[in-house]
């Protein structure tokens, strides 16, 4: 008598069973594979975004000088924080605000870069005065425009101005001593935002401080020291 050489269906349903775990195996261990992929791209372009912006803000205070004006009590932007100025505690003696106004140091127009807490949105738009002296939208910034993309949220952000006192402001001596003035500086502090692929969302802060490059008093011989801060 013969024996036959065919699987038996017990033999068939364990090898389709064996294969059926080691390919769920495999497609679980891609699929992890991928979102962590995934992650790291979104983190890595987060990040770049998150530089780039920086750069924005930080080329911004460079080139243009803080529009003290804008932050006095009776002004639109009375929403800062004034502190107390003390020449000894500077950081103290400081402006905290979602709301950075720079004036361009030839045109006297505005940029105001503006946090938007509950959109979570950063964004900068230009203003000018008209010939009446009432500031309006320049020319192409009639809206803000959003300095990050859809995908990415700005979930804090606060500019601090150290000194918290006008020093291109003759009236303002500092120590009794009114040959020297400090030079403004900005410290600037956000967090970028974006859903991730794994966690929930990714979170990356970035913060640095940068001084103005225009702090020399204009048709007057007083120095201006630099911010010990």
């Amino acid at each position: 008598m013969r024996k036959s050489s065919a699987f038996t269906l017990v033999e068939v349903l364990i090898s389709i069973t064996i294969f059926v775990i080691f390919m769920g195996m495999s497609l679980g261990a891609y699929l992890t594979f991928h979102r962590a992929q995934l992650e790291a791209s979104i983190t890595r372009g987060m990040m770049l975004e998150g530089e780039q912006i920086m750069n924005v803000l930080t080329t911004a205070v460079k080139e243009n000088r803080v529009a003290y004006s804008a932050y006095e009590p009776d002004n639109t932007f009375n929403s800062v924080i004034p502190v107390n100025f003390s020449l000894f505690s500077l950081p103290e003696g400081a402006i905290e605000t979602d709301t950075l106004i720079l004036s361009e140091l030839d045109s006297g127009d505005e940029l105001e870069i503006h946090w938007d807490a509950e959109e979570e949105i950063l964004t900068q738009q230009w203003f000018t005065y008209d010939d009446g002296g009432e500031r309006i939208e320049a020319a192409g910034y009639l809206e803000p425009l959003r300095m990050h993309s859809e995908s990415v949220n700005i979930s804090f952000a606060e500019f601090r101005i150290v000194p918290g006192r006008d020093p291109y402001d003759a009236e303002n001596i500092l120590g009794n001593q009114e040959e020297y003035w400090y030079q403004p500086m900005v410290q600037i502090k956000f967090t970028v935002k974006a859903k991730g692929a794994v966690r929930e969302e990714i979170l990356f802060d970035l913060q640095t401080s940068v001084t103005s490059r225009f702090y020399q008093l204009l048709n007057s011989p007083l120095k201006i020291l630099p911010s010990p801060c």
